[in-house]
């Protein structure tokens, strides 16, 4: 809910999110990973929860373990389909630690901003706090609270997650050798 609008209830739009990692961490240099997210617009529009209109996010993301904790920096943009007025492009960028503290559990934070959706609006920044854990190596659940660090932007928010892990690379090299 930004400063001074009227409190908005309800679930925002649907995002199918892709990542793949093209090069491993060594003991200099970090993992770098490319991810796509698409969003969907599945949600109201008249109560403000949805552009109507498809995005995409691209970000490069570079991680390093720093034992015990991992870090990430994420850079990238958001691509909005027939920008507007009321919409357009945007940069993206952020910071995250992960700690893990129990055998399947980690503790998560971020904190991330975007420019400002147009040209009457605010940049955003926000940030949350939640955790992970791992069902298997491939299958993690995640969950998140937080909330904006500026005066515009989502006076609370919450993410749950669902991520299957697949090594393409493995999949595809098996599928062709046979």
């Amino acid at each position: 809910d930004s400063k001074g609008s009227p409190r908005v209830m309800g679930f925002e739009d649907l995002h199918l999110t892709s990542k793949y990692k093209f090069v491993d961490e060594t003991s200099v240099i970090p993992a770098f990973a490319f991810s796509l997210d698409i969003k969907i617009p599945s949600a109201n529009e008249k109560k403000g929860l949805s552009t109507e209109k498809w995005e995409e996010g691209l970000l490069l993301i570079a991680t390093k373990s720093i034992s015990p904790v991992v870090v990430s920096i994420n850079v990238g943009c958001l691509i909005v389909n027939r920008p507007s007025e009321n919409t357009k492009n945007r940069i993206l960028g952020g910071l995250s630690l992960e700690w893990p503290f129990a055998q399947s559990w980690s503790a998560v934070g971020e904190v991330f901003g975007a420019s400002r959706e147009a040209a009457h609006e605010h940049n955003e920044a926000a940030f949350q706090v939640g955790f992970r854990y791992f069902l298997t190596s491939q299958i993690v659940l995640d969950a998140a609270m937080g909330r904006s660090v500026t005066s515009t932007g989502n006076a609370i928010r919450g993410t749950v997650g669902l991520t299957w892990t697949v090594d393409m690379a493995r999949i595809l090299s098996n599928g062709t050798s046979q």
